[in-house]
């Protein structure tokens, strides 16, 4: 009886040291998701999370500057108004980064140059980027008669 205890107890001991040992060991990183076809979204979390603020007063410009931009593949998290409809000049917030690389990207899909891009860092933000809509919409590229 006192042998089979043994046993067990040994056997235990080398399944958690087994155990132990492989956590220690550094595992291979899994390669970035490779698109093979440009046409495919790249994954939800490496896409340019944007929100859409009308801050001009216009019914349905930020709805349909959303779908544009969900069309040109960013992630947008949702549209409503401003806190103001006497916006002038429409303007691209990047919220994460002074070097405004996610908010320049969204500009230029929108047709706008870098004076429309501006940083204004927010570490409780839940979006990269903010797109106000101004009284000068029609500017914009989704808003452009073809």
């Amino acid at each position: 009886m006192v042998k089979w205890v043994c046993v067990g107890v040994v056997a235990v001991n080398v399944v958690l040291t087994g155990f132990f040992v492989m956590s220690r060991i550094p595992r291979a990183k899994t390669p970035p998701n490779v698109v093979s076809n440009p046409a495919e979204k790249p994954p939800e979390e490496e896409r340019i999370t944007v929100m859409v603020l009308n801050g001009c007063g216009v019914n349905g410009i930020a709805q349909q500057t959303r779908r544009f931009l969900e069309d040109h593949r960013f992630n947008v998290v949702g549209h409503e108004n401003h806190s103001n409809f006497n916006v002038q000049r429409t303007v691209v917030v990047d919220h994460f980064s002074v070097k405004k690389e996610s908010a320049r990207k969204v500009a230029s899909v929108l047709g706008l140059g870098e004076e429309a891009v501006v940083p204004k860092l927010d570490p409780k933000s839940t979006f990269q980027v903010s797109v106000i809509l101004g009284r000068d919409y029609l500017r914009l590229t989704p808003f452009r008669q073809q």
